[in-house]
């Protein structure tokens, strides 16, 4: 089942909260949102990140607003400090494909899931296969990065 859209943006911001902060500073965060009759969410609570992490969580909240320039502002400073997390790349793919820019995304995709199989996240490589084939869907470039996954 391929996941588009909003639904695709919501899982990778719940990854990015589980990545980013302990199960008990999420339970605080959430407990204190419930408690809001209504009106725009907090932002979200940075302290004690460093500043990749800051970039990315901000990232976030811009992708999930919609906010996509802004979004490739924060992950394009998170990039400047640390050029070697494959979240940031599938961050980037996200926003150029919510903008449309297939082609750019998908050279995002494939560099987070060439350094996903590098690392030996298969699970996430062969999430970055799907996001791949949304756009070049059995091109020789695909079917070749599949075969690898598959040997692993």
């Amino acid at each position: 089942m391929m996941i588009k859209g909003r639904g695709r943006l919501f899982i990778v911001l719940f990854i990015l909260l589980l990545l980013l902060f302990s199960p008990g500073q999420l339970l605080s965060q959430t407990s204190s949102s419930i408690t809001q009759k209504s009106g725009p969410m907090p932002p979200p609570s940075v302290e004690g990140l460093d500043d990749y992490k800051k970039f990315i969580v901000f990232a976030g909240r811009y992708i999930e607003e919609g906010d996509y320039g802004n979004a490739l502002d924060s992950l394009h400073s998170a990039e400047k400090i640390r050029d070697n997390d494959p979240l940031l790349y599938e961050l980037l793919g996200i926003v150029y494909d919510s903008e449309r820019m297939s082609e750019k995304a998908y050279g995002y995709y494939k560099k987070a899931g060439e350094m996903y199989l590098a690392s030996g996240n298969t699970d996430k490589a062969w999430n970055m296969l799907g996001w791949m084939r949304t756009v070049k869907m059995d091109s020789k470039e695909v079917l070749d990065f599949e075969k690898r996954l598959k040997e692993r």
